[in-house]
């Protein structure tokens, strides 16, 4: 059990020392082109600290039924803004944007891809749109929103939009990796987009074609390289202003004080009245003719784990750890025996000690002792085998030894003569008389194995 807690501790100091470390991690700019409400270098949070400096800000995170229903709630001289690199809008959304301009607000699109929707439904009357899809029998353009609505149809319906609305309106781009210059009433910001400090990246800057102006009456305002990147169109008593270069209003072009000036001016067409703005991630389109569904996503992930759990592959992933995780608390959270150690047996070093004094004796010619010797080590052995108790070899265990050997009568009278011969003060014992002493003894040894 001990060692268990051993265990978890360091588990857990490993995990406290990689939160420690991931939350002290220098964090590391991205430079793409994100236009959140961020610090990297490409996010916009700066130019909406700039705006809280003359305006009160509102910051809509949430959409569900902001332009449906608050949208329209908010005072007569308040404004709207969306940054972003694309926006779609709905149906609805497009006619309650439209009303929200009308009462006399303000509605400011900074995007490089315009929601073409809008576009068309500034360029056309209400009534227009609907009498355009009667004649073509196609799906009414207030049923957009309906999920049970057939898309391969609506798909069709948005391509003779597109054909309509290319007669008057369309985005186009031009890459460069040079530095660009865009002017806004007599503010001039130079604009160039960076992969990191060191290397610039080319960069596709959108601007506006106007074929046709009719039924779209457009106030000019900006340019890019001389070409239309700014305008607005009066909507009742405010107006709707289409941007299309989000990246002079990026935290990386504010930190000049020309991108500064551009920006403070572009500020200075608010209304005076709070500015909303709109946060939320929209799903986009690249192409109009797309199936057009809500472009408004109630069910983006919440929170990192809804986010998991909305895709297959890291749901199981998730799992998986999970039940590892549950399996290790319950197969190794429980108390485990001891592993019991590997006792070796104790080695029995006597004969190797025997033969060891046996070479010792050899070399010295000392028979006798090692007569002395070998009979001792026979003596200690019938003890411990055969339970004969002797001192020395004497004729009650000679007899015991004849019962179990009956048939080995010569080597017994080898050893009880030898044996009591080594032990004698004034007799010797020569070297054959220790071979025939050391062989007879070596029989009942092995004899008994």
């Amino acid at each position: 059990m001990h060692r268990n807690k051993v265990v978890f501790i360091v588990i857990g100091v490993m995990l406290l020392v990689i939160a420690v470390a991931i939350y002290t991690w220098p964090k590391q700019d991205s430079w793409n082109l994100t236009l959140s409400d961020n610090d990297n270098p490409y996010d916009v949070n700066f130019f909406y600290e700039l705006i809280e400096e003359s305006n009160a800000v509102v910051k809509v995170e949430d959409l569900n039924d902001f332009y449906d229903k608050s949208l329209n709630q908010k005072d007569t001289n308040s404004n709207l803004l969306k940054i972003a690199y694309s926006l779609d809008l709905d149906s609805n959304d497009v006619e309650e944007l439209i009303t929200y301009a009308a009462k006399g607000n303000k509605a400011f699109i900074v995007t490089k891809n315009p929601p073409k929707l809008l576009m068309a439904r500034l360029y056309y009357s209400e009534d227009r749109m609907e009498a355009l899809y009667r004649v073509r029998n196609l799906p009414n353009y207030w049923d957009w929103e309906d999920e049970t609505m057939d898309f391969d149809s609506l798909a069709e319906s948005s391509k003779e939009i597109e054909h309509d609305l290319q007669r008057f309106f369309s985005t186009a781009s031009f890459k460069t990796l040079d530095t660009v210059t865009a002017n806004f009433n007599a503010s001039e910001t130079n604009l160039h987009y960076k992969v990191s400090e060191e290397f610039a990246y080319q960069y596709d800057y959108h601007y506006f074609n106007f074929s046709d102006s009719l039924n779209f009456k457009r106030q000019p305002l900006g340019t890019i390289d001389k070409y239309e990147n700014f305008f607005s169109v009066k909507v009742g008593e405010g107006a709707i202003y289409f941007h299309s270069t989000p990246l002079a209003f990026t935290n990386y072009h504010l930190y000049r004080e020309e991108t500064f000036s551009y920006c403070s001016a572009f500020v200075n067409e608010f209304n005076t009245g709070d500015v909303n703005i709109d946060v939320f991630s929209h799903y986009y389109r690249q192409d109009f003719n797309d199936s057009y569904r809500n472009s408004r996503n109630p069910n983006l992930p919440s929170s990192p784990l809804a986010f998991i759990l909305s895709i297959a592959a890291l749901k199981w992933a998730w799992y998986l750890i999970l039940v590892g995780v549950l399996g290790f608390v319950i197969f190794r959270s429980k108390r485990n025996q001891r592993i019991i150690p590997v006792i070796a047996p104790i080695k029995n070093n006597s004969l190797e000690f025997s033969k060891t004094v046996g070479r010792l004796f050899y070399k010295e010619r000392n028979h006798k002792r090692m007569a002395q010797e070998v009979c001792q080590y026979f003596f200690n052995f019938l003890r411990k085998r055969y339970h004969i108790s002797t001192k020395n070899f004497d004729d009650l265990a000679k007899s015991r030894l004849l019962k179990l050997f009956p048939k080995e009568s010569r080597r017994i009278n080898i050893i009880a003569h030898l044996s009591v011969k080594s032990f004698k003060k004034e007799t010797e014992i020569t070297q054959s008389e220790l071979e025939d002493l050391y062989e007879a003894t070596r029989y009942f040894i092995l004899k008994s194995k």
